[in-house]
């Protein structure tokens, strides 16, 4: 079952997917450059959107701990989502399986799972595949659509050593209230969100600009 994740993997390696890797953090007196939370690459061989979700570090910088890439090659027509993830301080570094859930407004919508592999000292890579499937194109399909619905913002919940079977029973809950927040450089769609704060552990996704409109426009 996971010999397609491995292929996945070994192709995400080969193709330098993250030769962009972690935007640096440029210090520039007591401030420093804004992060972006999204990046997109449209060219005649790719269609491909990554999303970063930044947290401080212990030097209290804002770094990317979570990089998510959607991919789709218009050669070979092939489609997957990778994903990279700075290696948790208090987690074991060894290659393991992992749910992750995707949420909205906190509540699970999906559910996918992925198999980590070192890239580094420092970090991991994997590829998504849904929870009880091996098709990572189907994960593609999934969770892109989940988030053209989304308007690019989501939330990723990781259950570290979790059992395949531990949310595949919950039931999944939807919301649809969408407002508008402004940011000083541009304006974009995102979704409502309870008073309640994250579970700890959430990661939060927000796409910049246009990049949404791009990506979609790319694909097929």
């Amino acid at each position: 079952m996971w010999l397609i994740l491995f292929y996945v993997i070994k192709q995400i390696k080969a193709a330098g997917l993250y030769a962009v890797g972690f935007v640096a953090i440029y210090s520039y007196s007591t401030q420093a450059e804004v992060l972006p939370t999204s990046q997109i690459t449209v060219d005649a061989d790719q269609c491909r959107i990554d999303f970063f979700h930044l947290a401080k570090n212990q030097q209290q910088q804002f770094e990317p701990m979570i990089q998510l890439a959607m991919v789709y090659t218009k050669n070979s027509q092939s489609r997957y989502v990778a994903i990279k993830r700075k290696i948790p301080h208090n987690k074991d570094a060894s290659v393991q399986y992992e749910n992750i859930q995707y949420q909205r407004a906190h509540k699970p919508v999906a559910v996918f799972t992925t198999y980590w592999q070192p890239l580094n000292q420092e970090h991991q890579i994997g590829a998504l595949v849904v929870l009880g499937s091996d098709n990572y194109q189907q994960a593609f399909d999934k969770i892109t659509s989940l988030m053209f619905q989304d308007n690019g913002h989501f939330e990723l919940f990781p259950h570290y050593g979790a059992d395949t079977k531990d949310t595949s029973s919950k039931e999944l809950a939807l919301q649809k209230q969408i407002v508008k927040n402004k940011s000083s450089q541009n304006t974009r769609l995102v979704k409502t969100l309870p008073v309640s704060k994250p579970r700890q552990g959430t990661y939060q996704f927000y796409v910049q600009d246009d990049h949404l409109a791009q990506f979609k426009k790319c694909l097929p």
